[in-house]
């Protein structure tokens, strides 16, 4: 679609040149004298008329030379533009059909992001605190605001699962659910990652015999709960809870393991999109030019959360853009424009299935 566009827009662009080069030519009447050839006195007897003719040819020139730098940049931007129709269009009959959808309670207020909406939705969630999602896009796990809120794992309606004391959550700013929902990395990046049980009364925590795992700065479970992958000084490991050990995999930033377990999301040094089986060393690009942060699975693991910031930076417009990659294919789509930096980080979003429930729990702003 993109090279289509391109093949299409070089047309146009070939024949507004020439369009504009019949808007530069002067009328006969108007023609000026061929200067190269007269004696150097002559030219002091030039009339006004030529000198404004001259600054004419040198306007229309200025004027269609802008216009074509216009040209070349909007129709590289038509070139570059996700095809957006069909995977939009798969998403909002997703949404019907599962409530698949994007949450972000990393903030307050949180925000609620439909695929049929060109906004987000504003949610008062002051009472909820912070959470994370687990991978299945069906439970929370909520930090409250203060320590007789509710703390610990919970179904999208806030109905309680299993509740973790507030002296055991300590100081968090993400909480990474295990898919089994038996484990929760607590993460403060780049500072300290704790891991809880919360099949135990007590929610007592989990050994860490990996000091680059305590110092992570992004953790991502395997779909068996069994393994991590995690950052350290832009190197990716992954974590054998079993053995206590780590293996190095790819130099980068921000893993996400897929649900299903086949691929392992990250940025690469030069800021691009990447995936990696946890096996091989073999990376792979999945899309051209830079993303901004990290990536985020769906549930199903057919689709990547992205972000890219736009190269030509406009006062008082959108920094860039959150998107949806779908992997079988390649074909991408954009969700939203960005209007501050901090909603272009999509390891903050998560997505949700049952979107309706968190508009029925949640007071809209």
């Amino acid at each position: 679609m993109s090279l289509f566009a391109g093949l299409v827009g070089l047309g146009a662009l070939l024949a507004f040149q020439a369009v504009l080069a019949r808007l530069v030519a002067l009328p006969p009447e108007q023609q000026m004298p061929d200067v190269s050839k007269m004696p150097p006195l002559t030219l002091l007897a030039l009339p006004p008329s030529y000198y404004l003719n001259m600054h004419l040819v040198r306007r229309r020139v200025a004027l269609s030379s802008l216009a074509l730098m216009f040209g070349c940049v909007a129709i590289w931007i038509w070139a570059h533009e996700p095809d957006q129709s069909a995977v939009r269009a798969e998403l909002i009959a997703r949404a019907e059909k599962e409530g698949l959808a994007l949450a972000c309670f990393y903030s307050i207020p949180g925000r609620l992001t439909q695929f049929d909406q060109r906004y987000p939705v504003w949610l008062r969630t002051s009472e909820l605190g912070f959470a994370g999602v687990a991978p299945d896009g069906t439970h929370l796990f909520v930090q409250g605001e203060s320590p007789n809120a509710f703390s610990g794992l919970e179904e999208l309606d806030g109905t309680h699962i299993v509740a973790v004391s507030h002296e055991a959550m300590g100081r968090a700013y993400r909480y990474v659910v295990a898919p089994d929902l038996r484990s929760v990395a607590l993460c403060r990046y780049g500072e300290s990652v704790r891991l809880l049980d919360l099949s135990a009364p007590t929610t007592p925590e989990i050994r860490v015999l990996d000091e680059k795992l305590r110092k992570a700065d992004f953790v991502s479970w395997s779909p068996t709960s069994s393994q991590i992958t995690f950052e350290c000084r832009h190197e990716i490991y992954v974590y054998d809870l079993a053995s206590g050990s780590s293996r190095h995999i790819v130099s980068g930033a921000g893993p996400a393991w897929s649900p299903d377990g086949v691929w392992i999301a990250f940025r690469s040094s030069r800021d691009e999109a990447m995936i990696i089986k946890p096996q091989e060393q073999a990376a792979h690009r999945i899309m051209s030019g830079k993303i901004a942060n990290g990536l985020g699975w769906s549930p199903d693991s057919q689709y990547l959360l992205f972000a890219k910031e736009y190269r030509i930076q406009i006062p008082l417009g959108s920094l860039g853009y959150l998107g949806a990659y779908r992997l079988r294919d390649g074909a991408r789509c954009k969700i939203e424009e960005c209007g501050f930096k901090s909603m272009c980080a999509p390891e903050t979003y998560s997505w949700v299935r049952g979107y309706k429930q968190i508009l029925q729990r949640f007071q809209r702003l």
